[in-house]
């Protein structure tokens, strides 16, 4: 069984992100980068073309908001709601508050 495969049953397992500190620092210059790329990536779009910008961030917004609504759902109902987080991919930003980890 390689390596990776076993971090990612452990993950899924753990129903999250199961990484150590030393591999949040590991993965920050990632993290950080991929951050700068979608960055990048909107400010083309709103120079090239700024009624799909429009569409993009309204679109974003909706499901923000969409899962904004399944989060205070599960609170008010009483699930236990270990994590928050915006998009996917690598950790950019996150912070501890109340028992919920927040992040983008």
């Amino acid at each position: 069984m390689s390596d990776a495969y076993r971090r990612l049953r452990d993950n899924i397992v753990a129903g999250g992100d199961t990484a150590d500190a030393s591999q949040d620092e590991q993965n920050r210059f990632t993290s950080i980068s991929v951050g700068v790329v979608i960055l990048g990536l909107l400010i083309w779009l709103g120079v090239s073309n700024p009624w799909s910008l429009v569409f993009v961030v309204g679109l974003i917004a909706s499901v923000f908001l969409h899962e904004v609504g399944h989060f205070v759902t599960a609170r008010r109902t009483g699930m236990k709601v270990t994590q928050f987080f915006m998009g996917m991919g690598p950790r950019i930003w996150s912070t501890h508050r109340d028992g919920v980890e927040y992040g983008v």
